[in-house]
């Protein structure tokens, strides 16, 4: 959903003549949301690390719980600047992602009541 709200927020520039359609158009963000098990895997593929510990946090556990608007953002923001600002400059970068937080804030309900879950995986060094 934030990416949802992300792509949105890059229309409502376009409508505001900040960027153009057809760049917006001909940007993507590539982004996979691997299973648990594909975590594991490759994990185990690596060889530097034993699994000490996997557990699936709910939504109501896990550390995302409590996140602000502003907090969802800014790590949206972490994740995509680099994409966004090699395609588009740094012109657009504070405008965008005060959109995002207001639409965040504005779809707080929608968001809450997903169904958001963490992974969480404690790793252990092997030793060399």
């Amino acid at each position: 959903m934030l990416a949802e709200i992300l792509g949105s927020c890059f229309l409502h520039l376009v409508k505001q003549g900040d960027i153009e359609e057809e760049e917006v158009d001909r940007f993507n963000i590539p982004v996979y949301i691997t299973s648990p098990i594909e975590v594991e895997e490759a994990i185990n593929r690596n060889g530097s690390f034993s699994i000490e510990k996997t557990e699936i946090l709910s939504k109501e556990t896990s550390p995302i719980n409590g996140l602000t608007a502003k907090d969802a953002s800014v790590h949206i923001r972490a994740i995509t600047e680099g994409l966004i600002e090699e395609k588009f400059g740094t012109k657009i970068l504070d405008k965008l992602f005060q959109l995002h937080e207001q639409k965040i804030e504005d779809a707080y309900l929608d968001l809450i009541s997903g169904e958001a879950i963490s992974l969480f995986i404690a790793l252990k060094r092997k030793p060399n």
